[in-house]
């Protein structure tokens, strides 16, 4: 009772203001994208060719067709215009064989939940608690039914409780559309809604029991493609002879029209225009829209003042010669004459489709006061509150942000440890040097490296932690320096602990695996027992030189440890792995490891994504290098050729380097010839160090990374099209890719600060989720902040989200910043739902007791690491406000806050129960505190602590 009413009191007193703020921000953000299109891509991407994997539903064509005729030399275009009557759909089993699963927990086996054997399961692994998901992109869009799930011998891990979501882009998942109790076999039903994005929310808990799955079948019916109001079935007039037009989506299909993103990665944006909806859904996508391909950039989809220049017309035109991206179908010259002109009448159709499109310089564009601008900005780079000293500096006499003092602001913060802790982040993430995948063992690399024997059961994490932290040091040395950004993909001199290079020479020698003990196969690396408390955080840089030896590891020898424990700042050490750049860390590999049927081309194709912000298409014009690695039988024709030319020359460079287990170099390394043929750039690649120096090269790195960068600071994918971003990229250029100057420029510009409205600015919220990633940073900076104000020495307690293995799991349910497969761009969720807020409430209510007590901070006292002194609330209150709702005191809304979280205080306090006198609390107290809660002092101030750290202005960003 105490939790929900001081929360339905702090409601109704102190976030009423905040939260409508807040929603103001997030409804223009969905009206906007209901107009644009919602969710579908409003930007063909390489290619730019009409892509659809949707099959249209059967119809039955009555009434009058009016006909149009067009003379040509050989024939004549018809356009018909029918009306169609609905069939009642046909509901079966949907094919599972290219749907890419996700999952809060467990995903490497997650192909266990549609492998068709009910003697196999996923699961969680992990008692059920709220929050957990599995996520299903069906790579098109259909008529869900229902949703089948078979728990098989598991009867007892059945679903608590569950929620159904469903996504327009596999992001956004907004209210739930079923939810109950499950059963050991159950069936959900969704009555044919459609979409290709589905997520099953566990909402229930268990002490005991784990979520099993042994099955998961979904039932539906391809969608109504419904491409074209008035292009419908015909084949030939036969009293004319002349060519009708079939519909849109029958010519698309027997031309074989698609551009997907090479071997079932994530399809980029051009894979996942859907040409669904009436004519005016095709208008708003296409319509004077750019591609963002960068061969394209300057193109419009369908040109409305000149729809025979449209880009769609070029790359399907038999006579329009060369252009931006490869002809299509794939392998083709174009279309016939006569589907060309289909075409045509298609494009011309949907450009002269009037759309009403609001303004994008009025609604939904709201700009952020200074102070909100400052605070998002601060809250990015650096975490902590905005102080009087900076809102004082940072704002004009009329409010306004002052980017001189901005910028000025933006260079102090990142000469601080809080700045290169973000940053720090921000290049894991991008340069996907975190193992998102493996709950705690490196399986594949490193042969199930695990936490559970050395070092008291810590040297498994220790030394993940070292990994996965080296080459991001290395990356940060780089910004820090003032070197060149685009070292990251060259340098072989990185920052290393020994166990990191204990682990590099464990990886050094191909037929290392598992529980072999025979000379050449020494046992596996968790297993070795000579390692030191100091080897785990004994950072210096080390040069890696090439050998043509394996590095030597014995696991009885102390020595293996000893002789790298030996190396100091500036030495080198030789690797028979070649060691340059990210695509060649543990973590890289971890992460995309390969198998005997891929053969390194997801491991290619991610570091193609990290280097120059590209995937594997189709649309690539560049012509190919030597063919010799190419997978003929793979491969086929057309469009999988197309995209494999490429491909897969590149990635012989990898096969001929490593082998298949675990990435590690082979013993014989091979030379089958290697090329480097991408978005315009070539080169021969003779071994690794040549693939970084192309990724160093390409013509594409400063737009990737500005891109990056971009989308991190915005939660949605810039508009690489504007003014704005390309003086961004030019600057970067011309900075010699100096990623702290791209910082600077972006960080101050109004594409981050919504200060104002320019062109380029997206349509997303001014106010965003602050995720995990920034919400643990920013505490634990405004506890220091906390702890300055009372005057008192640093606190063991500030590392707010991982206090304890129970707030540590609290934490991990939050929405946090992550990269996938094929993703050009990070998958971040961006607004509240009621999952996130309770989460919030429940992490800051497990760390009330490391915050609040008795003669807190007193020196001497056993107390001395906590920070709000229990005895003290009006010091606690004002440190409250001022740090981690973030007001600083001549703030014109710090003393209401403050007053309001005083007065949940004294309702919490109050001797006179509101339960006694048979009043509401919240009428009761509305004019002034009448009655209350009866609580002592330490429970009323540690309500105010969970409802001052739950705030919205805490939970989100730019508030």
């Amino acid at each position: 009772m105490i939790l929900n009413a001081s929360f339905l009191v702090l409601r109704i007193i102190i976030m009423q203001t905040q939260l409508r703020t807040l929603f103001k921000y997030l409804c223009s953000f969905c009206v906007f994208l209901f107009l644009a299109g919602c969710g579908e891509p409003t930007q063909l991407q390489t290619g730019d060719n009409i892509a659809t994997n949707t099959q249209t539903d059967s119809v039955t064509n009555t009434d009058e067709a009016t006909q149009t005729d067009t003379d040509t030399e050989a024939s004549s275009t018809v356009t018909q215009t029918t009306t169609e009557t609905e069939t009642p759909v046909e509901i079966t089993q949907l094919p599972s064989a290219d749907w890419i699963l996700n999952a809060s927990r467990n995903v490497e086996e997650l192909g266990l939940l549609i492998d068709g054997d009910i003697t196999t399961r996923w699961a969680t692994k992990q008692v059920q608690t709220p929050g957990q998901w599995i996520s299903i992109d069906l790579q098109d869009a259909y008529l869900i039914e229902s949703i089948d799930l078979d728990m098989g011998a598991s009867v007892d891990d059945y679903l608590q409780g569950y929620e159904v979501y469903i996504s327009d882009d596999g992001v956004n998942w907004g209210d739930a559309i079923a939810s109950g109790v499950g059963s050991a076999v159950m069936t959900i039903e969704l009555n044919q809604v459609n979409t290709q994005y589905i997520q099953i929310v566990q909402t229930g808990s268990s002490t005991n029991k784990w979520l099993s799955i042994h099955e998961l079948t979904i039932n539906g019916a391809p969608t109504d493609g419904d491409i074209t109001e008035t292009i419908t079935d015909t084949e030939t007039d036969t009293d004319t002879g002349a060519y009708i037009c079939p519909t849109m989506e029958t010519l698309l299909s027997d031309l074989n029209c698609t551009n997907s993103a090479c071997h079932s990665v994530t399809p980029s944006q051009a894979a996942k225009i859907s040409l669904t909806g009436s004519i005016e859904d095709l208008a708003i996508r296409f319509n004077d829209t750019a591609s963002v391909s960068s061969n394209c950039s300057e193109e419009k989809v369908i040109d409305v003042a000149n729809p025979s220049e449209s880009l769609l017309l070029k790359l399907v035109s038999p006579h329009s010669g060369s252009q931006c991206s490869n002809k299509m179908p794939v392998g083709s010259d174009g279309v016939t004459d006569d589907q060309f002109k289909c075409f045509e009448a298609w494009v011309e159709e949907i450009a002269n489709t009037n759309v009403d499109i609001e303004d994008p310089d009025a609604e939904p564009f709201v700009s952020l006061t200074g102070f909100s601008s400052l605070n998002k900005v601060k809250s990015f780079l650096h975490g902590g509150a905005v102080t009087d000293a900076e809102m004082n500096t940072g704002l004009n006499d009329n409010g306004d942000l002052d980017i001189v003092e901005l910028r000025s602001m933006i260079q102090q913060w990142m000469l601080t440890s809080e700045f290169d802790a973000k940053i720090s982040d921000f290049l894991q993430l991008t340069l996907q040097q975190e193992n998102t995948g493996t709950d705690g063992g490196y399986v594949a690399t490193l042969d199930a490296l695990s936490n559970n024997l050395a070092l008291g059961g810590f040297l498994g994490l220790e030394m993940i932690a070292d990994l996965e932290e080296s080459f991001v040091r290395t990356a940060l040395r780089i910004v820090k320096d003032g070197r060149d950004f685009r070292e990251i993909a060259t340098t072989t001199t990185w920052d290393v602990t020994t166990s990191v290079l204990v682990a590099m020479s464990y990886h050094d020698y191909q037929n290392r695996r598992p529980f072999l003990r025979d000379e050449e196969n020494p046992g596996i690396l968790r297993q070795y027992s000579y390692f030191e408390d100091g080897d785990f955080d004994d950072w210096r840089q080390i040069t890696f030189t090439k050998s043509d030896t394996q590095a030597y590891f014995n696991l009885g020898d102390p020595a293996t440890a000893g002789n790298l424990r030996a190396l100091v700042d500036g030495d080198s050490v030789a690797f028979k792995s070649p060691r340059v750049g990210f695509l060649t860390t543990i973590p890289f590999f971890q992460n995309w490891d390969s198998n005997v049927g891929n053969k390194f081309r997801v491991t290619t194709n991610q570091a193609m994504i990290v280097g120059t912000g590209l995937t594997f298409e189709a649309g690539d014009i560049t012509e190919e290098g030597d063919l010799s690695g190419l997978d003929v039988e793979h491969a086929g024709a057309d469009e999988c050729f197309a995209c494999h030319r490429l491909m897969d020359p590149m990635g012989q460079v990898f096969r001929n380097t490593y082998g298949i287990n675990g990435t590690r170099a082979l013993n014989t390394m091979g030379d089958t010839p290697a090329a480097f043929a991408f978005f315009g750039a070539t080169s021969e690649l003779n071994d690794m160090y040549d693939l970084a120096q192309a990724i160093h090269d390409h013509p594409n790195f400063a737009k990737a990374w500005t891109a990056k960068l971009c989308n991190w600071a915005t939660s949605t994918q810039c508009d690489q099209t504007s003014d704005e971003f390309k003086r961004l990229v030019s600057a970067f250029v011309s900075s010699n890719y100096q990623l702290d100057d791209l910082i600077l420029e972006l960080f101050s510009s109004p594409l981050v600060t919504y200060s104002e409205y320019i062109d380029g600015i997206q349509p997303a919220p001014a106010v965003i989720l602050n995720r995990t990633n920034h919400f643990c940073q920013n505490m634990q900076v405004r506890l220091k902040q906390v702890r300055t104000a009372n005057g008192v020495g640093e606190s063991n307690s500030t590392d707010l989200c991982n206090l304890s293995a129970n707030i540590q799991e609290k934490a991990g349910l939050l929405a946090q910043d992550e990269f996938s497969r094929g993703a050009l761009f990070l998958t971040q969720a961006v607004t509240l739902d009621p999952f996130l807020t309770s989460g919030y409430n429940q992490l800051c209510e497990e760390t009330q007791s490391y915050m609040v007590a008795a003669n807190a901070g007193v020196d001497g006292n056993n107390n001395y690491n906590k920070f709000f002194d229990q005895n003290d609330e009006t010091t606690s209150i004002e440190n409250m406000t001022s740090f981690i709702l973030g007001y600083p005191p001549s703030h014109a809304q710090h003393d209401i806050f403050k007053d309001s979280l005083q007065k949940m205080y004294d309702i919490h306090r109050s001797g006179t129960l509101c339960s006694d006198t048979g009043q509401d609390i919240v009428d009761a107290n509305a004019d002034g505190v009448v009655c209350g809660l009866g609580s002592n002092r330490a429970t009323a101030l540690k309500q105010v602590w969970i409802a001052a750290c739950s705030a919205p202005s805490v939970m989100s960003i730019g508030f």
